[in-house]
C-alpha cells in the first residue's frame, strides 16, 4: 500500500503530472477495465472547490509511476536519478 498526505498545491501538482478521472463521492473498489493496482486521490468536503469535486479520482498510472510522481511533488530537490540532480545548486557530487 502507497499512502501520502499532501498539500492542495502538491495533489495540483501531482494532478498534472499524472492523469487522473473523477470515480464518484465513494472510493472505487475496483479500476475500471484494469485488474492492476491503482492509485487514488481523495478530496474532502473541506476540500473540493472549482476545478476539484468532492470524492475520488483515480490515476492513470502504475504505483511506482505515482510514487515517483510523489517524490517529485513533495520534494524540494530534484529526484533521483534524473539529470537536473547533477545540476542543482544545493548538491554536491560524492567522491
Amino acid at each position: 500500500m502507497l499512502r501520502a498526505v499532501l498539500t492542495s498545491e502538491e495533489a495540483a501538482k501531482l494532478m498534472e503530472l499524472r492523469s487522473t478521472h473523477y470515480v464518484g463521492p465513494h472510493f472505487p473498489t475496483t479500476p475500471e477495465n484494469s485488474e492492476a493496482d491503482f492509485g487514488v486521490l481523495r478530496v474532502s468536503d473541506s476540500e473540493g472547490h472549482g476545478e476539484w469535486r468532492v470524492g475520488f479520482y483515480c490515476f492513470d498510472a502504475d504505483l511506482m509511476g505515482l510514487e515517483e510522481a510523489i517524490q517529485t511533488c513533495t520534494s524540494k530537490l530534484p529526484a533521483i536519478g534524473t539529470k537536473s540532480v547533477e545540476s542543482h545548486p544545493t548538491t554536491t557530487p560524492l567522491r
